[in-house]
């Protein structure tokens, strides 16, 4: 709902932000380590940079300083994929700091040397989430998707009972 905080992991400039704001919410706030493109955002969508609060840094090092359940809503699109698969604290903390929701937008098939695919539903399960809803892109279902994203899978997961 428009009156839900959400915090977006890896914001790069600001466009997944930008679209909520004119969807009507306005408790955002982003994570993102560079430092380019959130001066980006300022030129680009300077209405989103006034409303807007960034987290400037790793998101390894951002969350675990950020408070327990502080944002209703935890989302990222296509930043996981980069997190290698020894490391599951990013998605530890995107739970902690949610109270209500955590929604991911990734690839789950392809690997890469840079890009780790996984199966988010058994990752947030085992995290305690249970998930509410998924979709994959395609082309067919969401037509004004950007055709890199076709193949990827969005999943809502509730955090809290």
């Amino acid at each position: 709902a428009p009156d839900d905080s959400v915090l977006e992991i890896g914001c790069n400039a600001g466009p997944n932000l930008e679209g909520l704001r004119q969807l009507g919410f306005s408790d955002l706030a982003g994570v993102e380590i560079s430092a380019t493109a959130v001066s980006e955002m300022h030129r680009v969508f300077p209405e989103l940079a006034g409303l807007v609060t960034i987290h400037q840094g790793r998101a390894e090092e951002v969350l675990p300083a950020l408070p327990t359940s502080s944002r209703d809503v935890v989302f990222t699109m296509a930043v996981l994929i980069h997190v290698h698969p020894s490391s599951h604290a990013v998605m530890a903390e995107m739970v902690r700091v949610a109270q209500k929701y955590v929604c991911v937008v990734e690839a789950e098939d392809v690997t890469t040397n840079y890009v780790f695919a996984r199966n988010y539903r058994r990752v947030f399960e085992r995290l305690g989430c249970t998930e509410v809803k998924t979709a994959p892109i395609l082309s067919g279902s969401f037509p004004s998707a950007n055709s890199g994203y076709v193949g990827y899978r969005a999943r809502l997961f509730a955090v809290r009972p």
